[in-house]
């Protein structure tokens, strides 16, 4: 709980750095090339001061393989000398941990969605919208109320339009929308909205050939068809995506 403070605060810091340097002209930031100050400010304003660490110990200013004098990395190879697998587990945790600290603030960053332009704004409350509607119009849609599937198709393919490649949208700004639309987990409603059971009719099963192409027609096409814009905005949202991907692999038995 103590590290997780640390790293919160900072990814505070580099936010604090980046909104001032922000504030400066576009004409010294691209002076600055790859020397840009917000790394050089935050390395130091995240790693050069102490923030849960005494001053004597200096946890907070660990340096990359620098294990000689290290008062915690000590401390937690002495915890693994008592022979308890949980203790010795918890010890070699908090030591990783500890030792890739500056590595662990890079991951944090990269999962931090900083919002500068109006586009990007409404795009960040189009998609917490999206998420009330779609957890609410389930339960209707669930009642097969035609209203709730007209709302939830028109909802869903608006925002498949959000991340579609087009003259409007060029291929940065789908990405920034695929990356707000996945760290708010819009993702988590439209599956949720596939998880429903879609009925089928065997019956044609045994008519032969001629009737294969749709041999088990669903008994309810409204639900097959909001199904079919599930599956494209999905589609969507994993192009060159590789984060939703990842996400998304794990359910592929939702959509098979």
């Amino acid at each position: 709980r103590i590290l997780n403070l640390r790293a919160n605060y900072r990814i505070s810091v580099c936010l604090d750095v980046w909104e001032r340097l922000f504030e400066q002209s576009e004409e010294k930031r691209k002076k600055e090339g790859v020397a840009h100050p917000f790394f050089e400010q935050c390395l130091q304003a995240c790693f050069g001061k102490d923030i849960i660490s005494t001053s004597s110990i200096k946890s907070d200013r660990y340096q990359y393989g620098q294990f000689g004098n290290d008062a915690i990395i000590e401390a937690m190879i002495n915890l693994t000398g008592f022979r308890d697998h949980n203790l010795t587990a918890q010890a070699c945790a908090l030591m990783m941990r500890h030792m890739s600290q500056r590595t662990r603030v890079t991951e944090d960053l990269k999962l931090v969605q900083v919002l500068v332009f109006p586009a990007a704004v409404k795009m960040y409350h189009e998609t917490e919208y999206a998420i009330k509607r779609l957890t609410t119009l389930r339960r209707h849609i669930s009642a097969d109320r035609k209203e709730a599937y007209d709302e939830a198709t028109h909802l869903l393919q608006t925002l498949t339009q959000y991340i579609t490649l087009s003259l409007k949208n060029p291929k940065e700004l789908v990405s920034k929308n695929q990356r707000i639309m996945l760290n708010r987990e819009l993702d988590n409603p439209v599956v949720d909205i596939l998880r429903m059971k879609l009925e089928r009719d065997l019956s044609f099963k045994d008519l032969g050939a001629e009737h294969d192409r749709n041999a088990d027609p669903p008994k309810n096409p409204a639900r097959r068809d909001l199904f079919q814009v599930c599956f494209d905005y999905l589609k969507m949202l994993c192009k060159d995506n590789t984060a939703a991907q990842v996400k998304l692999f794990p359910m592929i038995t939702v959509f098979a």
